[in-house]
């Protein structure tokens, strides 16, 4: 969480992309972040996108 919440800092307050500042942190790979952040997995129905509703 402090690693991940200090990567959003610094993204914010640099005008990066996540994906920019989580790499230039050197605490995750480019293929690790690219495995984990699914942005469309944080937006819309999953329910839906699942058809289960």
């Amino acid at each position: 969480y402090d690693k991940a919440a200090h990567i959003a800092h610094e993204a914010h307050q640099k005008g990066m992309t996540l994906r920019e500042a989580a790499l230039a942190s050197g605490h995750v790979t480019a293929e690790q972040f690219d495995k984990v952040v699914v942005p469309r997995s944080m937006v819309g129905n999953p329910r839906k996108d699942a058809g289960l509703e």
